[in-house]
């Protein structure tokens, strides 16, 4: 049952224009209209600008409790699929990342920066999902703002005096953190989910 409620978080943003493109656009016009955000660290900012919007628009304990009453699942399998929902747009926003990468010049962006950004991305996703479940939905939504602010801001300025992104921690040691992140919070969601 978390499969679909996943899928009825991606048909619910598919279904909305404006939301698709603030979250998956404006960082593209940002890329092309704003010094900062179109240097090598720019897939990083990608990942961190498409949580945070996702997480805006959807990931609450809110949206569970609307969920509950359209079809009959378990608050446990609404925490899963929010977890699932959040962890497939990692993906699909790194997919687009290699898309823009490969169209624009690899060479532009920092090495490493693209596998990083997805281990960092898995673990943001996970604390931003816990956010919205256990706080109120202003405290979650304030909190998950300073966070992703807090690392776009890193990305960027690891751009000023680095070639490689994150260049203290390996590409494998990242992901098995953003992974091992992303399970534990997802294993503590499932053990304390909201109260509905």
């Amino acid at each position: 049952m978390a499969i679909n409620v996943m899928i009825r978080e991606w048909k619910a943003l598919l279904y909305d224009p404006r939301m698709m493109l603030l979250t998956f656009g404006a960082p593209f016009l940002f890329w092309f209209f704003l010094p900062g955000f179109n240097g090598g660290a720019f897939p990083a900012v990608l990942v961190a600008y498409v949580l945070l919007g996702l997480f805006n628009s959807r990931s609450d304990a809110r949206v569970i409790r609307a969920g509950l009453t359209q079809f009959p699942v378990t608050a446990k399998d609404h925490v899963a699929g929010l977890f699932l929902y959040q962890a497939v747009a990692v993906l699909f926003t790194s997919a687009v990342a290699v898309a823009f990468m490969q169209l624009v010049g690899p060479e532009r962006f920092m090495a490493d920066v693209l596998p990083k950004a997805l281990g960092v991305g898995l673990l943001l996703t996970g604390i931003l999902t816990v956010l919205g479940l256990w706080l109120p939905p202003q405290a979650a939504r304030l909190a998950s703002i300073l966070l992703i602010v807090l690392f776009m801001n890193f990305a960027i300025f690891q751009d000023i005096n680095q070639t490689v992104f994150m260049p203290w921690l390996s590409v494998p040691a990242t992901l098995l953190l953003g992974a091992g992140g992303w399970g534990l919070f997802l294993l503590l969601g499932l053990r304390f989910p909201p109260q509905v």
